[in-house]
């Protein structure tokens, strides 16, 4: 009870805190996340065969960790 009293209704900062990392998570989602992390199965695959085929084969695809391409 104490911690609800002190930090929610009574402070003003915790308002002001909660609202501004509410509107830099949205900016993080709406904004950035299109920009850095396009969508790679759209926009190189037109059908959904060439999808799947390119799924089955990344990940069935295992690739030895123990050897280097740069001996």
């Amino acid at each position: 009870m104490i911690f609800r009293k002190g930090f929610w209704k009574n402070s003003t900062i915790w308002h002001k805190l909660f609202f501004i990392v509410s509107i830099k998570m949205i900016f993080m989602f709406i904004i950035i996340k299109p920009l850095f992390f396009p969508n790679f199965m759209k926009t190189n695959f037109n059908s959904t065969e060439k999808k799947n085929s390119f799924m089955i084969k990344e990940i069935t695809n295992i690739k030895d960790s123990n050897s280097r391409s740069d001996k």
